[in-house]
């Protein structure tokens, strides 16, 4: 019966209000991903199967020669040098993901015009996404795969670490501690990730935890220390300690299930490592003769605050006189080559904020260039087109310079590329292949591991088989040990 006053249709009409407010309950993530990086290297090479050679000329023809004997000889012949290099099978790393949902939790959210989401579908989508952060993690990583080292360990509330202190984890509690971090980026953690905690030394597994919390900021709970990590045992990885009383200073975190040489040995730290340039695919030492233009150029300042006129100004001096030239013999094989207008400029959001800070010095102008959407940036074709949005540093001698905030870059360095050098060899596409059921679909019911009988889990899993080169390295550069005006 309706209430005094209420017809019956409006009372139902109500109700139906009232149950939508109760079951459209969108999930929103609180965690993000991070990574610009991989927006901007758009080549790619199908990976042909045993090794692949890259054809890389080295010595350009150089013999014409002056002359006041107008019937002397012809000068000696010229010639031009090439060379392979190769990517071997070795080369190239394997990405991979597994999904796992049980047929009633499918059954909770699915099924009406009121399901949450389709959970099956969440799982992929993010599964995705994450590949691609992945491949951002691995650019700025070093080949051992490690994604940070431990800085210090505290209890969870921030105060002097005690070995009984307990982190809650689900329904229960397991031994817990908030770790800092350096020598990496706290963009690459989330919450609900497992990592293996290591000794640097014997690269022994002193710990495996599981990632409850992430803080990026420098005060923690008013503690004054971060960013960091809120950890707790995993039990199910079955962990080598029962508390993180081993953690000690500079040991190495890596994502669980990760070994040394894990990441691409193309990343950029050992790109632009020019103090021991060590090897690039087949070449084993860049510093050889012969071998230098392997080697990208840059400079370390030895951590003075960022001047732009002066550290920007260094590097215009000398790739001015580069840039020109390659850019010329590259859009002449424009069918080999996508042009940009624009180079890349990479730091972390406070180096990206303290540059453009200094806009309007008399040498450097910085202009606002942002794409909001996918086909804006086409149209404008200043950068890769997902979406770029930021500001252009304009120099007399300089293509236009993109400045992107990337949380994933190394501390205290800037990183200028130019994207058309760079490419992704791979064996099959950039998206990811799945491991087939009989029927061609993704999804594969699990059987009880004992009894061999069908279970509710749902299992799926994808790749990508991929790895990083760079053709050009010259058209890159680095400028290392600078810091913020707030840091120093």
């Amino acid at each position: 019966m309706a209430a005094l006053g209420v017809t019956p249709y409006e009372a139902l009409t109500d109700a139906t209000v009232m149950l939508d407010e109760l079951w459209e309950m969108d999930a929103i993530t609180q965690m993000a991903r991070f990574g610009e990086t991989v927006q901007h290297i758009t080549r790619q090479k199908q990976w042909a199967g045993g090794a692949l050679k890259i054809k890389l000329m080295n010595e350009q023809f150089s013999r014409a020669i002056a002359s006041s004997d107008l019937e002397a000889d012809a000068p000696l012949a010229g010639r031009i040098r090439t060379m392979d290099l190769t990517v071997e099978e070795s080369d190239l790393r394997k990405v991979a993901f597994g999904l796992r949902y049980t047929l009633p939790a499918q059954e909770e959210v699915d099924g009406s015009e009121d399901a949450v989401f389709d959970l099956a579908s969440e799982l992929l989508v993010q599964a995705l996404q994450s590949i691609d952060e992945k491949r951002n993690h691995m650019i700025w990583q070093n080949s051992d795969g490690v994604k940070a080292l431990v800085k210090a360990t505290y209890d969870p509330d921030g105060t002097t670490f005690s070995t009984q202190t307990l982190t809650y984890l689900g329904t229960g509690s397991v031994a817990g501690a908030f770790i800092t971090i350096d020598g990496g980026s706290i963009s690459k953690f989330h919450p609900g990730e497992r990592i293996d905690i290591r000794n640097a030394s014997t690269t022994a597994v002193r710990i495996r935890a599981i990632i409850t919390d992430v803080y990026h900021g420098l005060d923690y709970l008013g503690q004054g220390i971060g960013p960091g990590i809120l950890c707790a045992i995993d039990a199910v990885g079955d962990s080598a300690e029962e508390n993180f009383s081993t953690v000690v200073d500079n040991d190495e975190i890596f994502s669980s299930g990760e070994v040394d040489g894990s990441g691409l040995d193309v990343g950029f730290a050992q790109f632009f490592n020019r103090t021991t340039p060590g090897a690039y695919f087949d070449v084993t030492d860049r510093a050889g003769p012969g071998f230098q233009f392997l080697i990208p150029y840059g400079r370390d300042y030895d951590n003075v605050p960022i001047d732009t006129d002066v550290h920007f100004g260094h590097m215009a001096d000398l790739m001015g006189m580069l840039f020109g030239p390659a850019r010329a013999n590259r859009r002449a094989r424009a069918k080999q080559f996508k042009m940009t207008d624009a180079i890349v400029c990479l730091a972390q959001p406070d180096l990206v904020n303290a540059v453009a800070r200094q806009a309007g010095s008399p040498n450097l102008q910085f202009t606002s260039q942002a794409a909001s959407s996918m086909e804006e940036a086409k149209r404008k074709n200043l950068v890769s087109v997902q979406g770029w949005q930021g500001s252009v540093l304009h120099h007399p001698t300089l293509p236009p310079i993109a400045l992107q905030s990337e949380p994933l870059a190394a501390e205290n360095t800037i990183t200028i590329i130019e994207p058309s050098t760079w490419r992704y060899i791979r064996m099959g596409s950039k998206k990811p292949r799945f491991i087939t059921n009989d029927s061609g679909g993704i999804w594969h019911t699990r059987r009880n591991v004992t009894t061999g009988q069908l279970t509710v889990h749902k299992d799926a899993s994808g790749y990508v088989v991929e790895t990083l080169l760079n053709d050009q390295p010259q058209l890159n550069y680095r400028i290392d040990g600078v810091t913020t005006d707030v840091d120093a």
